[in-house]
């Protein structure tokens, strides 16, 4: 079985859950400046002409600009839930090492 495995169930140390946690938050930024740019890109949409195609290029321009905006809006907060578990196991571990820190100088002490 590989390190940092048992019967299937595969286990994470600190450094690593830092390090991905460090990697999700990254790709977050990257989602938050991919909205802004998609906010930017929706208010420069305009017809080029007063036509009736014109208008109707533009108006499903900024439908799929749109469309991809709320999807990224959704990505974001997926992230957002990831993160916020990947902090928790973080804490968790941190707490939990602690303890039995703890518990190990508790025994040598008695």
């Amino acid at each position: 079985m590989p390190e940092g495995s048992d019967a299937g169930h595969t286990y994470a140390d600190f450094g690593e859950l830092q390090s991905m946690l460090g990697e999700w938050r990254a790709e977050r930024d990257q989602i938050l400046a991919d909205g802004k740019e998609l906010a930017r890109a929706l208010g420069l949409v305009q017809a080029p002409a007063t036509d009736v195609m014109s208008e109707m290029q533009a108006g499903a321009t900024k439908n799929s600009l749109t469309e991809l905006q709320r999807r990224n809006d959704e990505l974001l907060e997926r992230l957002d839930e990831y993160i916020e578990k990947l902090e928790s196991s973080l804490h968790a571990m941190r707490h939990g090492e602690q303890d039995a820190a703890s518990e190990i100088d508790q025994s040598y002490r008695t």
